[in-house]
């Protein structure tokens, strides 16, 4: 059976992928640094009221090989997000569930 999670994983990959015209190559090797980078660069740009300085991203990272993209729980100031990260660092957030599980200690 398919969780919530993954359905929302698979949906935003396949709509982000569908956004970038150049050929992306996988990534599973990107780490913790690039998927900071990537979440606190967005929320700066396109959420300032929220800031990335103020964002919490948890230590949850999953890599998807099928999608050449990554999914992480993020916290920002009032407001729990999935991001969706691909491998060119493009983002996209899902609002997270409440009540799902908790992810592991942020950094």
């Amino acid at each position: 059976m398919c969780s919530f999670r993954m359905i929302v994983t698979t949906a935003c990959c396949i709509f982000m992928m569908g956004c970038e015209k150049r050929q992306i190559e996988p990534c599973p090797q990107a780490g913790r640094d690039f998927l900071e980078r990537s979440v606190r660069a967005y929320f700066d740009r396109f959420k300032p009221n929220q800031g990335g300085n103020f964002v919490q991203i948890f230590h949850d990272e999953e890599y998807n090989p099928s999608t050449k993209g990554w999914i992480v729980s993020v916290d920002s100031p009032g407001k729990e997000y999935f991001a969706l990260v691909s491998c060119a660092g493009s983002v996209e957030l899902s609002v997270r569930e409440l009540g799902g599980v908790a992810p592991k200690k942020s950094l």
